[in-house]
């Protein structure tokens, strides 16, 4: 029988992907991407699209500013994770890597110990909500896998989707802070498990070029 477990998780990475806000002045315009009115972006409404958003396509080629790489602190663990971006359009493509790597000591043989090592991929679309500003909040669905032993990777391998809500804010040109709030459902233990977590993200420090 399959078990539904609700919980809740610090997200150290963008399944897990959160991408920070572009410059205003470096974006041809105060506006961020994309056309947000999309039932199926899983967490807008309204119609929040425009024609001069910045975040890619001609003002993306305008502006130069195509790529950006980000990560969170604190981590929380032994956990490392970055997020790449890259412009399609208005909107941003968010790939995610997290490497994960814990060694156990046996409380009853402190001689024994043991090392796992395991490995996280997602991809996210992020959809920004024009506005004037440093402040710019988006939506972004996403997809993850996860194998938390790579010893034992058929056990510990995962499945997920899930959603993210977040508001970015612009410290300088060419450097964010982030944060977000969001949702995922979980596949795992071979579909014998599925797992509903709320998600709060870290805080989010990107670079972008």
């Amino acid at each position: 029988m399959k078990k539904l477990l609700a919980s809740c998780a610090v997200m150290t990475f963008a399944f897990v992907g959160t991408a920070a806000a572009q410059p205003d002045d470096e974006m041809g315009g105060d506006d961020m991407g994309g056309d947000m009115g999309s039932d199926s972006s899983g967490g807008g409404g309204g119609d929040m699209s425009s024609d001069d958003s910045g975040g890619g396509g001609d003002d993306g080629g305008d502006s130069g500013l195509t790529m950006g790489i980000e990560t969170t602190f604190p981590t929380g663990g032994n956990g490392a994770a970055a997020d790449f971006l890259y412009a399609m359009g208005d909107n941003w493509l968010d790939l995610s890597v997290g490497i994960n790597l814990n060694k156990g000591v046996d409380p009853v043989d402190p001689t024994m110990s043991s090392t796992t090592f395991g490995i996280s991929l997602g991809v996210g679309y992020r959809m920004y909500k024009p506005m004037k500003g440093k402040i710019h909040p988006y939506i972004e669905p996403a997809a993850f896998l996860a194998i938390s032993d790579f010893s034992a990777a058929g056990d510990t391998l995962a499945l997920g989707v899930g959603g993210l809500m977040g508001v970015d804010m612009e410290v300088m040109p060419q450097f964010t802070l982030g944060t977000g709030i969001g949702a995922s459902l979980t596949f795992a233990d071979k579909f014998d498990t599925i797992n509903f977590g709320l998600l709060t993200a870290s805080i989010r420090a990107g670079f972008w070029w």
